[in-house]
């Protein structure tokens, strides 16, 4: 264990919540969001890609639900690249780069790649997240930005 107190088992536990995320971003698996959002009208805040901002863990889920009926199904990926986890303590975050195929039905076809941070406290013997952004991403910029 570091002077932190944190271990690469927090570490690895972070990054497994981290791959759990994406793949229910993918599948629009609202129970695990459900699971794993800090609970309360305003112990998460999220900014989301579709630049509108939610409160509390309700408040996304019902978009979620809301686009796993107006989707119906169709196909979507989410692919996240070389996410970092950072660990002090009990707070984590992870920052990584993603890209998004989606078909929203009549709400339409989206592409774009992104970044995103993830803030996660633990919770007794579990992690949950308190905190997440994410916003669209090009290459490049003002003095050689990535």
């Amino acid at each position: 264990m570091s002077a932190a107190g944190t271990t690469t088992t927090d570490t690895a536990d972070v990054l497994e919540l981290h791959h759990q995320f994406v793949a229910a971003n993918e599948n629009i698996d609202i129970d695990w969001l459900r699971a794993h959002l800090a609970p309360g009208d305003d112990a998460l805040v999220w900014f989301n890609l579709n630049k509108s901002d939610y409160i509390g863990a309700d408040h996304i889920c019902r978009l979620w639900e809301f686009l796993r009926v107006v989707a119906g199904g169709a196909e979507q990926h989410v692919e996240s690249a070389e996410p970092k986890v950072h660990v002090v303590g009990d707070v984590a975050w992870v920052d990584s780069h993603i890209h998004m195929r989606a078909d929203f039905g009549p709400m339409g076809k989206i592409e774009q790649s992104a970044r995103m941070t993830e803030i996660w406290q633990r919770d007794g013997d579990s992690w949950l997240m308190h905190h997440f952004h994410c916003s669209e991403h090009e290459g490049g910029g003002w003095e050689g930005g990535l």
